[in-house]
């Protein structure tokens, strides 16, 4: 569990690092970041305990770079499912 978490930890300083935008919670990366170790703790738990639902996905769009826009999802902070990635590879 220590490996996911530490992963969940560098998922969450890539997405602080490109600056990402609140999710369906509009919890902001800065707010996150002030209370990081015990959103990590209760993110554990609940996964330990199959508990760990990624929640609503807030949806914006964003211009393409040959025209027109694209869909992106936007995951709550507090959500594994934003690093799915990283996270997969356990």
């Amino acid at each position: 569990m220590e490996e996911v978490t530490n992963r969940v930890h560098a998922a969450f300083v890539k997405v602080a690092s490109n600056k990402g935008a609140p999710g369906p919670d509009r919890q902001r990366v800065e707010r996150v970041r002030e209370h990081l170790s015990v959103v990590l703790e209760n993110l554990a738990l609940a996964l330990q305990n199959d508990a760990h639902r990624p929640g609503d996905i807030r949806r914006v769009w964003v211009p393409k770079a040959g025209g027109g826009e694209r869909g992106l999802g936007i995951f709550p902070a507090w959500s594994i499912a934003w690093c799915k990635k990283p996270c997969g590879r356990l």
